[in-house]
């Protein structure tokens, strides 16, 4: 869906680690956490990444 709307998508299978970039704005996902990391700041999610 990133790659859609113009993002760079990665995932990293042995981190189980989905990082996103558009513009300047960086996310890092991990699989099974309810956590996103947004340009380094811990924020929370309203759901566990899948």
């Amino acid at each position: 869906m990133a790659e859609l709307l113009g993002a760079k998508a990665s995932f990293y299978k042995t981190s189980r680690i989905l990082e996103v970039i558009s513009n300047e704005t960086k996310l890092l996902f991990r699989v099974n956490t309810n956590v996103v990391y947004e340009n380094t700041v811990k924020k929370p999610l309203p759901a566990i990444a899948f």
